[in-house]
């Protein structure tokens, strides 16, 4: 029956991330102290025809839809 479902998902689908897979990148990035020196703000939003902004994340502030919350991570001193 799963390979059956497998089968229907679209390749998209297949590495959208699940409950698991965040929980497990979670526990993979706990200990990680390296700042993101990539990009000028972080934005999550829904993947919808019509998408819907959830949060915006920058190097010194954040804003959160209703019902979301935001835990930051310092980097340790040296």
């Amino acid at each position: 029956m799963k390979k059956d479902k497998e089968k229907s998902l679209t390749s998209e689908e297949k590495v959208r991330p699940n409950e698991e897979n965040l929980l497990d990148f979670e526990h993979k990035t706990n200990n990680t102290h390296i700042p993101m020196k990539n990009w000028s703000r972080v934005i999550i939003e829904t993947d919808e025809k019509q998408s819907k902004v959830l949060a915006i994340v920058t190097n010194n502030d954040f804003e959160l839809a209703d019902g979301l919350r935001v835990r930051l991570s310092p980097i340790p001193n040296d």
